[in-house]
């Protein structure tokens, strides 16, 4: 794989989602399914689906008889499977201290599920993901212009986040 980030992500994965099956052809669908499972840790369970249509239970249900591959054939309309999520994203056009945006995410770690972007810094452009496993830090080849982020929160944490994060990337910037 040509992704470290990916590859990592892989590693420390108990559930793996394969999306749009529709668009991809059988042979392709086992090639994928083969290179995953050469990477990912024994317990870590597989599940496929098309357009996104998976239960948010399927995802956090553990199975005790080891990996194994669901798919999940939901009719759309039938749930929202981000319901109970929402998303912020933040764009600002001025430089942003790092350090203070990681002690941010520290702070507020329990109430991010994740969050990923671009941030325009004094020195440079980095590449910002926070998750599960941790927060990355990758400096970017290409100059940064503009600070992207995109945070997932729980809905019931959005106003808090964003307000807090609004305050915070002003004062950084």
């Amino acid at each position: 794989m040509d992704s470290p980030i990916i590859e990592a992500q892989l590693k420390e994965a108990n559930v793996v989602v394969l999306n749009k099956l529709d668009l991809i052809d059988s042979k392709t669908l086992a090639e994928v399914r083969n290179r995953i499972k050469l990477m990912v840790n024994p317990q870590c369970r597989l599940l496929e689906t098309s357009f996104s249509k998976i239960s948010y239970d399927d995802i956090r249900a553990r199975q005790d008889d080891g990996p194994h591959i669901t798919y999940t054939k939901t009719r759309p309309g039938e749930f929202d499977s981000t319901e109970g999520f929402a998303t912020i994203c933040l764009v600002r056009n001025s430089p942003v201290n790092v350090d203070e945006l990681i002690e941010f995410y520290q702070k507020h770690r329990q109430k991010i599920i994740r969050s990923k972007g671009f941030v325009m810094t004094e020195k440079g452009g980095v590449e910002v993901q926070l998750s599960r496993s941790g927060i990355e830090i990758k400096e970017t080849q290409k100059p940064i212009q503009t600070t992207e982020l995109v945070l997932i929160v729980r809905e019931e944490d959005k106003e808090f986040i964003e307000s807090r994060i609004k305050k915070q990337i002003d004062r950084l910037s």
